[in-house]
């Protein structure tokens, strides 16, 4: 049996079990080298800053089980506890792919919930109302005011799609935005009307 799992991993002699802690260091690495999107860097590099403060970074990688990551507890929505999770699920399964463990266990996701609430035109008076609370410069406050109807006109997130917005994405003849980096491939294409900026 001994040999058969030493043969599965590719391994005939036995080594000293990797610690997390110490493996982040080459999945780091691999994570600058690997032909990956900046942004999926960016969330692998959040991942594994989340598990530094669990006991999990700490543990050798073949002590890891299903069960030892249901039992993580990370700050904020069940979205930035997946972030940790699916980066301790790539972490693990890239140390299967470099034979330090004979095989990944399996990583359960938390349930994640849509939104609830709508930016209706009673929240957006409150916010342009708040706004003026804030002793900015007009041009500022202005600018606050067309950010919050473009954000409940289209429905364009926020850093991704909103803030990366350009002049030459508007088609004022057509009265839409087009949106080059869209999360989804229909919200690339230029539907999104409006009537608040382009009337």
């Amino acid at each position: 049996m001994k040999l058969a799992q030493a043969l599965e991993r590719g391994d005939l002699f036995p080594t000293k079990p990797t610690v997390l802690a110490e493996f982040s260091h080459r999945f780091q690495r691999w994570l600058d080298e690997a032909r990956l999107e900046e942004k999926t860097r960016k969330y692998y590099r959040n991942g594994c800053r989340l598990l530094k403060v669990t006991p999990t970074f700490g543990m050798r990688l073949t002590e890891i089980t299903t069960e030892n990551s249901e039992g993580l507890k990370f700050p904020g929505s069940a979205g930035n506890a997946n972030c940790a999770l699916r980066t301790l699920r790539r972490m693990l399964h890239k140390a299967e792919e470099w034979k330090l463990i004979a095989r990944a266990p399996k990583i359960k996701l938390m349930k994640e919930h849509g939104r609830d609430m709508r930016l209706d035109a009673e929240a957006e008076e409150k916010l342009a109302q708040a706004s003026l609370r804030c002793r900015w410069r007009a041009c500022t406050s202005e600018l606050f005011r067309d950010i919050v109807a473009l954000m409940r006109d289209t429905g364009m997130r926020n850093e991704r799609e909103l803030f990366q917005m350009r002049i030459e994405n508007l088609d004022w003849n057509n009265r839409t935005i087009f949106v080059p980096d869209s999360k989804t491939r229909e919200g690339r294409t230029p539907s999104r009307d409006s009537h608040s900026l382009l009337s």
